[in-house]
């Protein structure tokens, strides 16, 4: 369309999918996105977000900060997670977006399981706001927050509450998640097999349910910079979603995400029944690999300047693909237990993608993981 002006993009997405999965422009700015469950979304209107958001965001934005703007505007409707960086000015934020709000007051106890209100009295605005001013952090924009490199992650969320959080999921939130998630499965398979008698197959899910939400112990000491809550992907200690996760790095120059929010005032928003019970079995998963990915950014960081030698691309690639099966890396068995496998046959879920903002590059795997990996230099299809 000659009368707009859109700006020149590479995009990883799959077949068929409008939109992008990851996506950089011309002027060096990037973007992806990382699936948040979280209660703060408008199934009535769902609105633009994900794969068409990041697209838009691209052809739009030409900072981080106008793509900021630019999301905060747009009518979202479900919860989402946004990394994006500018190669000209160096900064990067998080976005931790739920639906689109506008200038309404933020939720921040309306999806708060009851059980945690009752029993978190002194978790209230009043101390948001103490908090907000003490560590100087943003407030909630339109339903979403931003969490740039350079966040003051307020600590004490941690100390006040995660202790009794993890004591009221002990000693009695767990008996209350098995009956919440034994009664929705039991509706959903009497209605689906309301012919037949169901009993049987419950008695399979109630176990499943009940083995998943099993006793955890507090232990005050994973909450530090290189700490983890989960010393494996196959351990179980994290509270369902009710704890506030630390964000370990302090570097200004870092951000970090996986797959759950970390500023408290969105971390309130997936505190419910409804999250721990669709989430239930990634919760663990999502908190070890937010810690591993953490320890690997510091440990790369640390080498760096030992070593006086900056960060390469190799060791770049080695980073955000710290979970391939290949023997040579550190948790081959991840995507291939028991070496079932030959490790070149295991799919890529999705796609693998690391941008170099400042040469304007791409480099993606997908397919399989012995595939080569594709390497795209955006301004060598740009017509000068």
């Amino acid at each position: 369309l000659p009368e707009k002006k859109w700006l020149p993009i590479v995009s990883q997405t799959a077949p068929g999918m409008v939109g992008s999965v990851a996506a950089m422009n011309s002027e060096g700015v990037a973007i992806g996105v990382d699936m948040s469950p979280s209660k703060l979304c408008n199934p009535a209107r769902p609105g633009l977000n994900s794969l068409a958001l990041n697209r838009d965001c691209m052809i739009h934005c030409d900072t981080v900060e106008k793509v900021v703007s630019h999301v905060e505007a747009l009518p979202r409707g479900v919860s989402w997670l946004y990394p994006v960086s500018d190669g000209k000015s160096d900064k990067a934020c998080i976005i931790e977006a739920g639906a689109n709000i506008g200038d309404a007051p933020f939720p921040y106890f309306d999806l708060l399981s009851d059980h945690y209100k009752e029993n978190l009295k002194e978790l209230n605005e009043d101390y948001i706001n103490r908090m907000r001013e003490k560590y100087g952090t943003p407030a909630p924009q339109a339903g979403m927050m931003v969490r740039w490199s350079d966040y003051k992650y307020p600590k004490d969320y941690i100390t006040d509450f995660n202790k009794k959080m993890w004591k009221l999921y002990n000693d009695d939130f767990r008996k209350r998640l098995k009956k919440f998630g034994a009664d929705i499965i039991t509706g959903l398979i009497s209605s689906i097999l309301n012919p037949l008698n169901p009993i049987k197959a419950l008695e399979g899910v109630e176990k499943a349910i009940a083995d998943l939400f099993t006793k955890i112990k507090y232990n005050p000491d994973v909450f530090g910079e290189k700490e983890y809550i989960n010393k494996t992907w196959k351990d179980h200690n994290c509270p369902g979603p009710f704890y506030f996760v630390p964000q370990r790095e302090d570097h200004e120059n870092v951000a970090l995400v996986s797959n759950h929010c970390t500023t408290p005032e969105m971390r309130l928003t997936a505190m419910n029944e409804w999250v721990a019970f669709v989430a239930a079995t990634s919760i663990n998963d999502i908190q070890w690999r937010y810690d591993e990915l953490n320890c690997e950014i510091l440990d790369a960081i640390g080498f760096a300047k030992e070593s006086k030698r900056p960060i390469n691309k190799d060791r770049a690639w080695r980073i955000i693909n710290f979970l391939s099966p290949q023997p040579t890396y550190k948790f081959p068995e991840y995507r291939n237990p028991n070496d079932e496998k030959e490790w070149q046959t295991i799919p890529v879920h999705g796609s693998i993608s690391l941008f170099e903002l400042k040469a304007k590059t791409i480099r993606s795997l997908f397919g399989y993981y012995g595939d080569e990996t594709i390497t795209i230099t955006l301004p060598n299809y740009i017509e000068k």
